[in-house]
């Protein structure tokens, strides 16, 4: 994870929890005295404390979530599990233990446990905010920012204002969609909401820079020739968020603003393979709006073999320069079962992803793409599955392959740049990386990789100006403190 996240759960300090009335005057000393050391971050003291405000009260919910967090602040994971569940059982009417247990899972990388803990409670407590926001923090903290994503849709649905998720969003938008124009949005919309708090600094301070980096995409003028009559939507096979996402790009994109509504639709397609609307209009907007034929050309490509039964499909294979074959007729009835067939397929393949059962995973997503061969997201995990089962020849070629399907991931180009660097292709990894910056110039990432291949190669003055760049852009602090040791260090090898 690049950046903080900002969870609610993190941000108490204290709970008293309502039904723990005193009932002794040492356990009240205890307690008072537990509270008083938590908020002076004196942890060890607070658990010296709490733990005996316990051994008074064994049913007091209240202390046992106290020293709960008191143990997670010092990293002392299973004591802090075992008290927060303690204080769970206890006090069942208030989410807080089970959200607080669910953060120290999700922090101690054991993803399923927080999801089933915030998933029940949800399903008890159902359209809470701050519920959403938390189960959105699990699922970016487990690199699943799409879904983070519709979670966090569904917590601003419920409550427009609420400053985590409107702080997370920014976070998505800026270190995981590289959306500088997005990120400040929600940036703005949280600090109008924020008052002073704990995060309202760093909101300011990654304003501020983002201020500073320039847009990927450049907003063009549209041309004098009238714009393409759109069609009437057809409906979707599963109209829920990524219909919403293809709504509102379609207003961006009358309001000329080009850069939201190629995001909202990139979004739109990578959330659901069946929105044939969403991937149409990414299509348009490539051709007349951005000006760019090459992802045009292959977008409309993808469009026509994706959907072959659409009326607009004869249309697609003309913009794409493909000529048309005789070919079974594929009937509704035979797309549909293949498309419900290939929407199966991804939930195994991303169930056995989340449980890495990495053979298992490699298999599903291999018939993912038989099914259907333009998902670059497919191919894309694919890679990720084999770097992490150590094959880097099958990886890098997996990435290659996203990179081919979907131009626009930057993020396979740059895991592919990462991978060729780890079998020893320096020249190839650099031309890599270098294409990712080409797409994205505010990529830290792809900077500090270039970097340390131009030290591989001793040449310290193309490294330097690439570490630089990554410092400048570096999105938090640890990323910062990285940059400037690669900077001062190559600084000494500079003639």
């Amino acid at each position: 994870m690049r950046s903080i996240f900002l969870s609610a759960a993190t941000c108490v300090a204290l709970i008293v929890m309502a039904g723990s009335c005193s009932r002794g005057a040492r356990y009240d000393e205890h307690l008072e005295d537990g509270l008083e050391a938590l908020a002076a971050g004196q942890h060890q003291d607070a658990i010296d404390a709490l733990d005996k405000a316990v051994r008074l009260r064994p049913d007091s919910a209240t202390a046992y979530c106290n020293l709960g967090i008191a143990h997670a602040a010092i990293d002392q994971t299973e004591e802090a599990i075992f008290t927060l569940l303690m204080a769970k059982d206890l006090q069942k009417q208030d989410p807080r233990p089970a959200i607080l247990l669910a953060d120290v899972y999700s922090k101690a990388g054991r993803g399923d446990e927080a999801r089933k803990t915030l998933a029940t409670l949800n399903e008890n407590v159902p359209g809470q905010p701050n519920i959403l926001t938390h189960m959105a923090t699990v699922e970016y903290r487990e690199g699943n920012a799409d879904r983070a994503r519709l979670l966090l849709d569904d917590a601003l649905d419920i409550k427009k204002d609420y400053a985590p998720a409107l702080y997370n969003m920014a976070v998505i938008k800026r270190d995981h969609d590289a959306d500088a124009i997005g990120a400040l949005r929600f940036f703005a919309r949280y600090l109008s909401v924020a008052g002073d708090g704990p995060y309202t600094e760093r909101a300011r301070e990654a304003s501020a820079l983002l201020r500073r980096i320039p847009p990927r995409t450049t907003a063009r003028t549209p041309s004098a020739s009238p714009a393409p009559r759109r069609r009437a939507p057809v409906a979707s096979a599963t109209p829920s968020s990524p219909t919403s996402l293809a709504d509102r790009a379609r207003k961006a994109i009358e309001e000329q603003d080009y850069e939201e509504a190629l995001v909202l639709l990139k979004e739109a397609t990578s959330t659901n393979a069946e929105d044939a609307d969403a991937l149409w209009e990414l299509a348009a907007l490539y051709r007349d709006q951005l000006e760019q034929k090459d992802r045009a050309v292959a977008t409309f490509r993808a469009f026509a073999e994706s959907f072959p039964s659409d009326d607009r499909a004869e249309r697609a294979r003309r913009e794409a320069g493909i000529e048309r074959v005789n070919r079974v007729p594929v009937t509704p009835s035979s797309e549909r079962d293949r498309r419900a067939t290939k929407r199966r397929i991804w939930q195994e393949a991303l169930e056995a992803h989340r449980e890495k059962d990495w053979d298992q995973a490699a298999a599903l997503y291999e018939q993912v793409l038989k099914l259907d061969n333009r998902l670059g997201i497919a191919a894309y995990n694919l890679g990720l599955v084999y770097k992490a089962k150590g094959d880097l020849i099958a990886a890098r070629d997996a990435f290659a392959g996203a990179v081919e399907k979907s131009p626009a991931m930057v993020k396979a180009q740059y895991m592919q740049a990462v991978v060729e660097r780890e079998m020893g292709e320096t020249d190839q990894s650099i031309a890599s990386a270098q294409q990712v910056i080409k797409e994205d110039p505010t990529h830290d990432k792809a900077h500090l990789l270039v970097g340390l291949l131009y030290r591989q190669k001793e040449q310290y003055d193309r490294a330097q100006v690439h570490f630089e760049k990554a410092l400048e852009l570096a999105p938090n602090a640890e990323a910062r403190d990285q940059a400037q040791a690669l900077v001062s260090s190559n600084a000494k090898r500079l003639p």
